[in-house]
């Protein structure tokens, strides 16, 4: 795996000179985004917008955000099940080697079976990798944290990956992403911020906290 300082500080794909990148600078250097002029890439509003399920990736800072708002993508993308559908978005929380999945690894369910506790899942990842026959633990999904009884040579563990913390994201990028601004007490604010503008390649709406 690369360093960790390396990832969250180099900028991958998009222009130099994009707005994007410029306000990312922009939040490193001062870590303030209400005072940010729009130039058109960059979006502030306040508060969550209304329609979150027409970003890439919706973004935010703590793990009981991110599970009420895959609740809340899901139901406006049609989804009123508990379990992942054909089509949902997902995400691998622990590394399998055997498996070819790692932590972090996001891909879209192509079929699934229930099966007593367990789930068995065929995905495609980004990238056009295939998976078949996954078998995934199904307590998982809509929980805060991967599960500590899980048995780690047992089912996969994943979850709804349409909203993901800026933790989980790094390494990854899209063409439109929404940031919910959530910085705990503890954390480099200035570096959070710049993270997770970085995720964006395009269209970035950076919702400030009310």
């Amino acid at each position: 795996m690369r360093d960790p300082e390396v990832r969250l500080e180099q900028i991958h794909r998009q222009a130099a000179g994009s707005e994007v990148i410029q306000f990312a600078h922009h939040l490193r250097r001062c870590g303030e985004p209400h005072v940010w002029q729009s130039g058109g890439q960059v979006e502030l509003v306040r508060g969550v917008p209304a329609r979150l399920e027409g970003f890439d990736a919706v973004l935010c800072g703590f793990n009981k955000t991110r599970v009420a708002v895959n609740r809340r993508i899901r139901r406006l993308r049609g989804f009123t099940g508990d379990l992942p559908e054909r089509g949902e978005r997902v995400i691998c929380l622990r590394n399998d080697h055997e498996r070819g999945l790692f932590n972090g690894l996001l891909a879209t369910v192509t079929h699934v079976e229930e099966e007593d506790e367990d789930l068995w899942l065929d995905l495609v990842d980004d990238v056009g990798n295939e998976f078949s026959q996954i078998r995934a633990l199904r307590a998982q999904f809509h929980e805060e944290k991967p599960l500590k009884n899980a048995d780690r040579d047992g089912p996969a563990l994943f979850d709804f990956g349409y909203c993901l913390t800026v933790h989980k994201s790094q390494g990854s990028e899209w063409d439109k992403v929404a940031v919910l601004e959530q910085i705990g007490s503890s954390w480099n604010a200035a570096r959070w911020r710049y993270t997770a503008a970085t995720r964006a390649s395009r269209e970035l709406v950076w919702c400030l906290r009310d």
